[in-house]
């Protein structure tokens, strides 16, 4: 399992930099302070370990930078965190059995 810091240093990523300023209105301030709410939601719920799945996951983080930030901006928050778990293979296969 990789950890949450490898899903966030991916970020450097051109398209999911871009997404998210996007989604922000090209404001660069805005974005950092989505990230940031993101990192830290991510890191609390995470270390919490009371998800139940990858999408308890994802909804507990929308949920928490409700508050703060509108649906879109979440939205795209949201699809960068999955791009990333996905493409780093953070998110557990379902067909696993033990």
């Amino acid at each position: 399992m990789k950890s949450l810091a490898f899903i966030f240093d991916s970020l450097e990523n051109l398209t999911q930099q871009t997404m998210l300023l996007e989604a922000c209105g090209w404001d660069e301030e805005r974005a950092n302070d989505l990230f940031k709410s993101a990192s830290e939601s991510m890191a609390e719920i995470f270390n919490s370990a009371s998800c139940k799945s990858w999408e308890d996951f994802k909804y507990r983080i929308g949920e928490s930078l409700s508050e703060e930030f509108n649906a879109d901006e979440i939205s795209v928050m949201l699809k960068v965190v999955d791009d990333i778990a996905e493409k780093s293979q953070f998110i557990p296969d379902s067909s696993y059995e033990n």
